[in-house]
This record gives C-alpha cells, structure tokens and sequence, in this order.
C-alpha cells in the first residue's frame, strides 16, 4: 500500500492549475487522477480527506460561511470559481492548518 501525503496531492493539482480551473477540488481530483497526474491511491486518499472534512455540506465555501457565520464576509460572496482563485488555493497549500471545526451532532 502507498503512503500518501495528502498536502503533495493537493499541491500537485494547483500546480498544473487544474485546481482552481475546476473550482470544486473533489472535482479537480478526479479529473488529476484521469489525467495521471496523481495516482488512483493519491486520488482516493485526497478525496476521503476532503469528504472527512467537508461532511455534507455542497463545497468548502459553504461550509466555511457556515461554520464561520458570517455570510457577508467577502470571502464568502464570492462564486465558487471565485473564491476558488482567491482563496480555495491557499487553503488547500495549507491543508495541514485549515480551521477546525466541530460537525452538527458532535
């Protein structure tokens, strides 16, 4: 079984542009993966990260404007593709220090 640093999956996506190209990163995964850019292992890896993380809610925008309350943060009015430029990059390069946060019933 291959060790998969999720952080080197991620930069590898953004750093053939395939993310923020595709704005949704599961997305972008996927389509890094069809491309054999990353691995199937890196692929799935990445993905479940993702999922873990974002639970149920549509996009990590959407889950950041909820979990952070404040819907008319810039941040956070942005579309998707929008704050994919703007912001999903980082977050993404700096995986390991994305926020916390606690999921409804937790």
């Amino acid at each position: 079984m291959q060790n998969v640093n999720v952080q080197d999956v991620f930069n590898k996506v953004i750093d053939c542009n395939i993310y923020p190209e595709e704005p949704f990163m599961c997305n972008a995964l996927f389509i890094a993966c069809e491309e054999s850019i990353i691995s199937d292992a890196e692929y799935f890896e990445a993905k479940a990260a993702v999922d873990a993380y974002i639970g149920e809610h549509v996009s990590l925008r959407v889950l950041l404007k909820h979990v952070f309350k404040d819907e008319s943060a810039i941040e956070f009015t942005n579309r998707t593709d929008e704050w994919a430029a703007s912001y999903g990059v980082d977050f993404y390069r700096n995986w390991e220090n994305r926020p916390a946060w606690k999921k409804l019933g937790d």
